[in-house]
């Protein structure tokens, strides 16, 4: 469920702030695979990202030139992906996880929240 408001929303059971509703994009096509390095197309940096999408660039993983497990992290590098975000989606109104609802949903009934049934 996503949660469009202008303030950000924080959880009713721990009070930190719920996460907002991203958005992965990955500008690398299988087209480009091999080539990415040496296409000026490719983006490479935040800014370079922030001119393909009218939201706001909230994360950024690249690929580098040696970027295996044998090497370091060195030499040129792409964007692999980045997220966006609208400004204004959360991924909850309410709750951070599953489990802080179902335990504010325990602390409720355990005080004596109830609802009345309707009658048939």
């Amino acid at each position: 469920m996503i949660y469009k408001s202008t303030m950000q929303p924080h959880c009713l059971w721990c009070h930190k702030p719920i996460a907002k509703a991203t958005t992965w994009h990955n500008p690398v096509t299988p087209a480009l695979w091999g080539k990415t390095f040496d296409d000026p197309a490719v983006p490479r940096t935040l800014a370079d990202c922030q001119k393909l999408t009218n939201e706001k660039v909230v994360s950024i993983k690249y690929h580098y030139e040696t970027d295996n497990k044998y090497y370091d992290r060195t030499g040129r590098r792409v964007v692999h992906s980045y997220s966006t975000w609208d400004g204004e989606s959360y991924k909850d109104q309410f709750f951070c996880n599953g489990d802080h609802a179902q335990r504010f949903a325990y602390a409720a009934a355990h005080h004596g929240l109830r609802f009345k049934r309707k009658a048939a």
